[in-house]
């Protein structure tokens, strides 16, 4: 069975490029990337957002759904998902209570991560990229995204293990290298 890393972080965090470079080092027959736009990164979307949470954390629900499904058939050692279960805690509405409902039994029916990677890139880089890539930035609201990311990570894996949290090229290296182990690990099985 594939061993699932869930990327998380906020837009413009470096997840994409964390991705692509596990794949260089490790090898892309090793591993298999999933990758999604967020919901409210396409246009649809953010219309929707603007209009009916409801309806995006049911987007977001979707997209690990249709992530997990793809995971759970792959035969490659490693599974890399660009935001998975995670992020429907982090970016849901979390109402009415029916919502908040329908997301926990979502969650724990699907499979958890063995290892979820948080890119807890500085605001002021975040700020950086998007501006360059002509993207919103919302100082105010991505500080309190990055707070909802980092409790509910450390709430959920920091005393498991399962949480490696990468903050510049240092701890990026580490991650890099804890695959690599694992890689050899499911090789060696």
């Amino acid at each position: 069975m594939t061993y699932i890393v869930a990327l998380e972080g906020l837009s413009s965090a470096g997840k994409t490029t964390l991705a692509r470079e596990i794949r260089r080092q490790l090898g892309t027959s090793a591993i298999m990337y999933l990758h999604e736009d967020a919901p409210a990164d396409t246009e649809l979307s953010s219309t929707i957002t603007m209009r009916d949470p409801w309806t995006r954390d049911l987007i977001y629900a979707a997209s690990a759904i249709s992530m997990w499904r793809i995971a759970m058939s792959s035969e490659t050692p490693i599974t890399i998902i660009d935001r998975y279960i995670d992020s429907l805690y982090v970016y849901s509405s979390r109402e009415p209570p029916v919502i908040r409902h329908m997301l926990n039994v979502l969650i724990a029916e699907i499979r958890q991560p063995d290892l979820v990677i948080w890119l807890d890139t500085p605001l002021p880089e975040i700020q950086e990229r998007r501006l360059a890539a002509c993207k919103t930035f919302d100082a105010v609201g991505d500080a309190l995204l990055r707070r909802r990311y980092k409790t509910a990570l450390e709430a959920r894996y920091g005393a498991s293990g399962q949480l490696l949290i990468v903050r510049d090229e240092a701890t990026q290296l580490k991650a890099i290298e804890y695959l690599q182990n694992v890689l050899q690990e499911e090789q060696e099985e």
